[in-house]
């Protein structure tokens, strides 16, 4: 038995609502990602040789979210890097 035509539309509904909350909450996290870069732009502002004690806390823990940020971009990329090469290497092992 096949799925009524107002089954099939409810089923469509419900994965695009879903779909429409993971695309808000990745839009939120972008927010919160460009907010985090931007307090950091603000800090480097106020002098690139400041000395982290002239910091406060929340400049430091915001920098210091920025750099794990940046250093877990980087790791992922070099491993998406070292992926695409050990893959474009199968076949060609003669």
């Amino acid at each position: 038995m096949k799925p009524s035509e107002s089954t099939l539309l409810v089923v469509a509904y419900n994965r695009e609502k879903v779909r429409h909350e993971e695309l808000d909450t990745i839009e939120d996290i972008e927010i919160a990602k460009k907010q985090s870069y931007d307090e950091v732009i603000e800090a480097r502002h106020k002098g690139w040789w400041e000395s982290i004690e002239q910091l406060n806390v929340d400049e430091v823990s915001t920098f210091e979210a920025w750099l794990e940020t940046f250093v877990f971009n980087m790791q992922n990329q070099l491993n998406q890097l070292e992926i695409g090469a050990s893959s474009s290497d199968l076949g060609f092992n003669v």
